[in-house]
C-alpha cells in the first residue's frame, strides 16, 4: 500500500501537492504511473483474487479528507474532487483506473 503512505507524506511535506495541479500530478505519479493495482484492488471485470481486493484508494482519500477538515485553508482540492476520484476508480469511467500498471494500460491501448 505504498502509494497511500508516500502520497500522504508528500501532501503533508510539500504545499505544491495541495494545489489542484499538484494533486493531479501526485495522483498520476504515485497511483497511476508507479503501478497501483487498480484491477486487483477493485476486481474490475470480475478479475483478480478476492483476497487482493481492498479499498486502498478510498482509505487514502479518507485520510486526505481528515487532513482537509483539520486544515481547511491548506488545500485547493475539495471533497467533491475526492468523491469524484473514488467514484471513477470504482465504476471504470476512465481507462486510467482499469489496469494494474501503466504497462498494462499501454498494451491494451488505453491512455
Amino acid at each position: 500500500r505504498t502509494p497511500q503512505i508516500s502520497s500522504l507524506a508528500q501532501l503533508m511535506l510539500d504545499p505544491y501537492y495541495r494545489t489542484l495541479r499538484g494533486f493531479e500530478v501526485l495522483v498520476e505519479k504515485e497511483w497511476c504511473s508507479l503501478g497501483h493495482k487498480f484491477s486487483l484492488r477493485y476486481a474490475h471485470g470480475g478479475s483478480g483474487d478476492k483476497q487482493e481486493a481492498a479499498p486502498v484508494m478510498a482509505q487514502w482519500a479518507d485520510c486526505l479528507f481528515q487532513m482537509m477538515r483539520q486544515f481547511p485553508t491548506a488545500f485547493e482540492v475539495g471533497q467533491e474532487l475526492l468523491l469524484e476520484l473514488i467514484e471513477v476508480a470504482h465504476v471504470c469511467k476512465f481507462g486510467t483506473f482499469l489496469f494494474n500498471s501503466e504497462c498494462e494500460r499501454r498494451r491494451a491501448g488505453v491512455h
